[in-house]
């Protein structure tokens, strides 16, 4: 504070000397600030002994006792922020932050299931492996957060899923159908989902055909080894996968064969 001499009223005036500009916070802080959402939503603190005035990139912020708040709008990709106080003495103070703008989800590429592709596919395995990969840009996928169910139990995590893609032998299937769903977000928000519905016949296909029977014409699907042993039930016997097949009475039994004896043993491979 200085007192000067007015020559118009030979008297003397106080002037305040500010060389001091104001005090600037932004709350929350953005540098870094991966977001999925423009405009955006700038807010802070700011302090000064005059009046004050607060811009983002430019534009007149709110401003009510120390707080302010204002927008600006983003584009895709990097951006810079710019929030500057100006106060009544001229004197100003700015911060730049950095700010990406993601608004697309991550890109998945084509998925299979033990080297098939996953859509639709017909399995011969209950320990399928899946495999996919994915990529997001800018923001980049957010490993921890995917997520890989197979009807609706969540998979072991291990080294097999990574922020890049997807590397692992599924638990949980069953024989019959199986549902898959990934869910892949990126760090500003946005989610990738794909839906897998599959079928494993990993055993066999027993129909009965004995007209006599109560059960005639129904078809049930049983894990290889687990056939009725010492019986004569008149079955067909059709199998799915490689490699399967029974013995009956000694001797192997193909795809769609009438089993003519006991079944004295049933099994993979003829074991």
């Amino acid at each position: 504070v200085v007192q000067v001499l007015d020559e118009a009223t030979t008297g003397f005036r106080t002037l305040r000397v500010d060389t001091q500009p104001p005090l600037l916070r932004l709350e929350p802080e953005l540098e870094g600030l991966i977001t999925a959402e423009t405009p955006l939503v700038v807010t802070g603190w700011v302090h000064d002994e005059s009046d004050v005035r607060v811009l983002v990139n430019g534009n007149e912020a709110a401003l009510v006792d120390y707080l302010f708040s204002g927008e600006t709008s983003l584009v895709e990709g990097a951006n810079e922020v710019v929030v500057e106080a100006v106060d009544a003495a001229g004197n100003t103070v700015s911060l730049s932050r950095h700010v990406t703008l993601d608004t697309q989800p991550p890109i998945l590429g084509s998925a299979t299931l033990e080297g098939l592709p996953a859509a639709g596919a017909a399995l011969d395995t209950l320990s399928p492996r899946f495999e996919v990969l994915y990529d997001d840009s800018p923001a980049g996928v957010f490993g921890s957060g995917v997520s890989l169910k197979v009807n609706g139990a969540e998979q072991r995590r291990d080294s097999g899923i990574t922020d890049t893609g997807v590397d692992l032998v599924l638990t949980s299937v069953q024989e019959g159908a199986n549902y898959l769903l990934l869910v892949v977000p990126d760090r500003a928000g946005n989610e990738a989902r794909l839906e897998v519905s599959f079928v494993v016949r990993a055993g066999w296909e027993v129909r009965v055909t004995d007209a006599g029977s109560p059960i005639f014409g129904a078809a049930l699907i049983v894990p290889p080894g687990a056939l009725p042993v010492g019986e004569d039930p008149g079955f067909t016997l059709d199998r799915f996968g490689a490699g399967v097949s029974a013995l009956v009475t000694g001797q192997t039994a193909g795809a769609g064969m009438v089993l003519a004896g006991p079944l004295v043993e049933a099994g993979p491979s003829g074991t």
